[in-house]
């Protein structure tokens, strides 16, 4: 939390003739920070008196200087600037010449200052002023905007490199690229190399954000309408269409003429683009591939590309113009120096900061959530005793940060917008909460920024980071559906008017998806399928977390979203996970999904195999169909993970436990001990083969493990509904509820069979009702049988558990209990033949059930 309010605006100096040109300028900024002309002033203040203020306050002075600006006001406030240029040295000075003028007939005073020039568009102006205002921000309060420690070295060793390049391989370094997990800093230091490494370029060029697994069309299109405006819908479709005709060379010349730009500006141009940059065989995409080697013969483009993936090392040992450097986790003395910046020095405990530095495992965005909850009162002995909220950073921290109370009201909803639309312009944010004053709305959404819960992008649009929108979105906070009203309200009567930013295209489409009303034409013509991919992603795993028709209607409106973008031109990468997405939500309701499967195999794409085996076990029970399905596919390298999580989940629920072990196996004990969910299947496996002191020492290893599945809980709960204590496995199953990813529908059967266990049937038949819908009739049979037994009717209990088809060690659990219940029956008990029959059928379900896996069910 800031100690004092961040003071300091940004002063508007023009004349009422270049108003139209000062306005797109002024669109672009927030509001609450400009001072622009006599609208900014508070009714009942003197024009003169509040121009006085306004310039005093300023922390940045811009003068839009043209021929019209030759006017009493302009020059008056000119020479406001001048006194607090002097009174106030931090204050800073931007010079923006219009229609020709220069700075010969400027005020002397001001000829010193930074200037725009004519080829300067409205975004370069707009992005001039965004940074000379973080410098002044910096400056004026520099206990209160940190610096990010950790990465010196490398930014010396990237300065090396770009000073060298052109002695050692007579080419210099036209794009750096840095690679590494969210919230390393790979942001902030490509910031730092702008002004550091490139210190004859000017600062201030523009970072575009690239949808996650987006094409060169989606970098054609955020080019051309950063340096054009706004594109209109039929616009966008015109150029989506003709750029994706272009072969891959004949593309990298069109963004290459869009870049020489900002290289006739003398300016770096950094691109996120998290997923995109490869294709499919561990090569580069055709087209930056082509971009590269074109860039060899553009000496002045300078480009800094920030992904998540690494490109192939093998290309890019081969390119001389473009390096990358990959950014690790910091040492724990650098997230220890990071905490002690950060945390304010009352509630510092020095002692203890090692320990709680080594918890945060290296990662920097981490580090700034620890310090924003033990700035809001959290101990640091505490989180050192019970690290949990560390190391589940994703969701476990902003669970907490949610019931702490620690944010406001306003916050919450904010956070809860920007997580379903984001990068949203201040002005969208204000219409929606119309009702709040724009200055409050600003601190609000300062304190969020201040400790990366959200991320102001580039042209001031807000964002939520990926690691907190993931699970801030499963949040319910009060007037949520009123907030998802105004924003879908908005966008779309943009969008019908041709008045929307292409840049909102992906919140337009969550939208009206999540309305539930149908994609028109129009936007459809406007779509690339890496717009769509996103929300695709976002049905599925908003589908996961939700149970009954919730779930349903989210993976109908995935596998809809899915059957859409198939039939658009996409690279491999990114179809075969929208066609997984598509598929594996038809599978979750009972649909074979035919026409996917057929184009993944024609593709020959691994996860075909993993979809087929998917609708074998859960659809057909075919348990030895899918693992052979499964097998074939399992020694190649893509997929291989999931392939081995529902291997092995089919070799348990089969009871081959040393087909399960051999299986975890193909993965190393390393990467298996960070997955709850595969250890947990190990221990049963090794409980399955009568190795239970190596199940126990797993058991231990996971008490103060992250757990965002749920599994430790779900297999508590388990144990202790196995061993008839039925409270303490509640307890447990409340625990698992509070694990953004936990199965949802999993552990609505759970608790559900403690409840009837525990004679409280309120719940059943929506819970039976719920099974059925997904396919899962032997769990409403189970749950059915229990509740029969909670009656002492035998015989009911015996129909219904004789419909499973494939017993697991619970309903073999049900299956002696029931036969037990049996033999009290006098007419059982008067009956030699029938009093021997139940006894056989129970020692034959004790033996099965002594070689059954514990709790599969559950799983």
């Amino acid at each position: 939390m800031l100690s004092e309010p961040i003071r300091g605006t940004i002063f508007m100096s023009h004349a009422s003739a270049d108003k139209a040109y000062v306005e797109q300028i002024i669109a672009a900024l927030d509001s609450a920070l400009t001072f622009y002309d006599i609208r900014t002033i508070s009714p009942g203040n003197a024009t003169l008196d509040a121009m006085k203020a306004g310039v005093s306050n300023a922390g940045l002075f811009v003068l839009f200087h043209s021929t019209n600006s030759r006017s009493a006001w302009v020059d008056f406030e000119k020479s406001l600037a001048e006194v607090q240029a002097i009174v106030h040295p931090t204050t800073r000075i931007l010079v923006c010449p219009l229609n020709g003028s220069d700075y010969k007939t400027l005020p002397p005073w001001m000829t010193r200052y930074m200037t725009t020039t004519s080829e300067f568009r409205p975004n370069d102006t707009v992005r001039s002023i965004q940074f000379l205002y973080a410098k002044y921000l910096k400056d004026a309060f520099p206990d209160q905007i940190k610096t990010f420690p950790g990465r010196e070295a490398l930014k010396r060793e990237i300065a090396l490199a770009v000073m060298r390049a052109s002695a050692s391989t007579g080419h210099i370094v036209s794009a750096l690229v840095l690679t590494g997990v969210q919230g390393m800093g790979r942001g902030t230091l490509a910031s730092e190399l702008v002004t550091e490494v490139y210190r004859g370029m000017r600062p201030g060029g523009p970072i575009f954000e690239i949808p996650a697994a987006g094409d060169a069309v989606d970098w054609h299109l955020r080019f051309l309408e950063d340096l054009n405006g706004q594109l209109s819908e039929a616009d966008t479709a015109n150029q989506i269409k003709a750029f994706n005709e272009l072969i891959p060379s004949a593309q990298a010349d069109t963004l290459i003429a869009s870049l020489e730009h900002w290289s006739a500006l003398n300016q770096v141009v950094i691109v996120r683009h998290r997923w995109g940059l490869r294709d499919r065989g561990n090569v580069l995409r055709p087209w930056l591939s082509a971009l590269f080697q074109k860039l060899k013969f553009k000496p002045n483009i300078r480009l800094i590309l920030i992904s998540e993936r690494q490109l192939p090392r093998e290309e890019m040992a081969q390119l001389q113009n473009v390096r990358q450097f990959g950014l690790e986790e910091l040492d724990q003395e650098t997230i220890a120096y990071i905490l002690s910046e950060r945390i304010s020095p009352r509630y510092l405990d020095a002692q203890r900061l090692p320990e709680l530095a080594k918890n945060i495992h290296g990662h920097p965005a981490t580090a700034n959530h620890v310090a924003y909850l033990v700035n809001s009162g959290r101990s640091i002995e505490s989180l050192v005793a019970s690290p949990e909220p560390v190391t589940a950073f994703q969701d476990r921290i902003l669970a907490e940060l949610f019931d702490s109370g620690v944010l406001s009201k306003l916050q919450r909803h904010i956070l809860k917008l920007l997580c379903w639309f984001p990068k949203l312009s201040f002005q969208i944010i204000k219409d929606v909460f119309n009702d709040e004053i724009a200055g409050n709305l600003a601190n609000e959404l300062w304190e969020l920024v201040e400790f990366s819960l959200v991320d102001q992008s580039d042209m001031g649009r807000y964002k939520v980071p990926a690691v907190v929108s993931s699970s801030y979105r499963r949040r319910s906070t009060d007037g949520d559906n009123e907030i998802f009203g105004r924003i879908s309200l908005v966008l779309k009567t943009s969008f019908d008017e041709g008045t929307l930013d292409f840049g909102l295209i992906e919140s337009l489409l969550v939208a009206v998806v999540s309305s539930g009303e149908e994609l028109s034409d129009r936007l459809v013509s406007v779509l690339t399928p890496a717009r769509v991919e996103p929300v695709i992603e976002r049905e599925y795993y908003e589908a996961i977390g939700s149970v009954g028709e919730e779930s349903r209607v989210h993976f109908k409106r995935c596998n809809a979203l899915a059957s859409l973008a198939m039939k658009m031109k996409t690279t491999d990468d990114s179809l075969e996970n929208i066609l997984f997405f598509g598929a594996d939500s038809s599978i979750r309701l009972s649909e074979y999904p035919d026409d996917m499967i057929k184009l993944m195999k024609k593709k020959g794409f691994l996860t075909a195999d993993y979809i087929e085996a998917s609708y074998l076990y859960h659809q057909k029970r075919d348990f030895e169909g899918a693992a052979r399905c499964l097998s074939r596919s399992l020694e190649a390298s893509g997929f291989r993970l999931r392939n081995i999580r529902l291997l092995t989940r089919i070799y348990l629920r089969d009871g081959k436990f040393k087909l399960a072990l051999d299986t975890l196996n193909k993965i190393s004990h390393t990467r298996l001990l960070r997955d709850t969910g595969l250890v947990m299947m190990k221990v049963r496996a090794l409980r399955g083969t009568r190795n239970h002191a190596d199940a126990e020492d797993l058991v231990a290893h996971l008490k103060n493990r992250s757990d965002e599945y749920g599994d430790y809980a779900i297999y508590k709960a388990s144990r202790f509904l196995r061993e008839g204590q039925f409270r303490e496995a509640l307890k447990y199953v409340e625990q698992a509820k509070k694990a953004p990813k936990a199965n949802k529908a999993v552990l609505n059967f759970l608790q559900c069979a403690c409840e009837v266990e525990s004679g409280n049937l309120e719940n059943l038949a929506s819970t039976c009702a719920l099974a059925r819908s997904m396919g899962r009739e032997w769990d409403a049979w189970q749950l059915l049988a229990r509740a029969a037994l909670a009656e002492r009717d035998w015989r009911s209990a015996e129909d219904y558990i004789s419909r499973v088809p494939r017993k697991d060690w619970f309903d073999l659990n049900v299956v002696c209990r029931t036969l037990e219940l049996k033999l009290t029956d006098p007419e059982i008990a008067r009956d030699p033949v029938a009093r021997s029959e139940t006894l056989q059928k129970r020692e034959e379900a004790l033996r099965l059930s002594a070689d059954a896996v514990e709790g599969s069910s559950y799983a």
